[in-house]
């Protein structure tokens, strides 16, 4: 499978296995470890998690997952994310917290979790409205510099955000994970595809397949996209998934889909997106059959 470069020192597969789906399947530690050694055999190396799954269980899961054939740990590359706090009791709420003190202390705790010496890819989760970019930028870099991690970005930034916390850290940003797919434009209407385009950096994309919605969606405003959707799958004999993921990734940002999926076989169906080179007017029957979307 194709390599992308996020960075010189990092590199992920071209689709991305998501992690978060396990815990909450309650797959065993080795099912899930099993799991991992299935894509690496299908050439997906590139995995994606962070501390708010299950709770910080997920982490967890997936160190005793490596912990049970450890040469795993040489073979693939692992994302995190921190910087949201799920209410936990009575008296939490849910909030976010990029305190510099709180980045290294989740970092060190990630790393326990996961049972790895570093992290490949370590991501800022949400916005936060008290971010301190400065403060953010230094801890991050003090993750760095102790080898806890060996690249950071963000995830669901906005431009100007992404750009704010970029000025103050002593590495570029490798990344920012956001969602796309044939349900959501945000990220193209907003700006961020133009800006990580102009940047140079390749997004993580999240929910590239609308969180398997459209399949299930029985609006009457949705049945043009998803007749479209399994039309193209009949021309390019395929699948209407197969069809919606290569969408996404034929976008020139250079978009990277994490796909969630837990299962093989709709997994290895997956991997033949990037091998179906849609047309360019297809691509515009996609877009233009969204309930949302008009070109102008």
């Amino acid at each position: 499978m194709k390599k992308i470069s996020l960075s010189e020192h990092v590199q992920v597969s071209s689709i991305i296995q998501g992690m978060m789906g396990f815990k909450r399947e309650k797959f065993s530690p080795k099912e899930v470890m099993e799991m991992i050694v299935h894509r690496l055999a299908h050439g997906v190396d590139t995995f994606d998690t962070a501390q708010l799954y299950g709770l910080g269980d997920n982490e967890r899961l997936i160190g005793e997952a490596l912990a049970l054939n450890p040469q795993l740990k040489h073979q693939s590359t692992w994302i995190t994310k921190t910087g949201i706090v799920p209410k936990l009791s009575e008296d939490d709420i849910w909030h976010y917290d990029t305190r510099g003190k709180s980045i290294i202390k989740a970092c060190e705790e990630s790393l326990e979790k996961l049972g790895l010496k570093s992290i490949d890819v370590f991501l800022v989760h949400r916005e936060d409205p008290l971010i301190h970019h400065e403060e953010v930028a230094k801890a991050l870099d003090e993750c760095m510099n102790r080898g806890y991690i060996k690249s950071y970005g963000v995830s669901n930034f906005d431009p100007m955000k992404f750009d704010a916390l970029n000025a103050f850290t002593k590495h570029p940003l490798v990344t920012n994970q956001i969602e796309f797919s044939v349900d959501c434009f945000e990220h193209i209407d907003n700006g961020n595809f133009d800006y990580l385009q102009k940047q140079k950096v390749h997004p993580l994309i999240w929910g590239p397949l609308a969180q398997n919605r459209l399949m299930h969606h029985d609006s009457p405003e949705y049945k043009p996209l998803i007749e479209t959707l399994y039309s193209l799958s009949l021309k390019y004999h395929t699948t209407p998934e197969v069809i919606a993921l290569s969408f996404v990734m034929h976008h020139p940002v250079g978009a990277v889909p994490i796909i969630g999926t837990t299962k093989n076989d709709r997994f290895e169906n997956l991997l033949l997106s990037p091998m179906i080179q849609i047309d360019h007017q297809d691509w515009f029957k996609i877009y233009i059959s969204h309930p949302n979307r008009r070109l102008r």
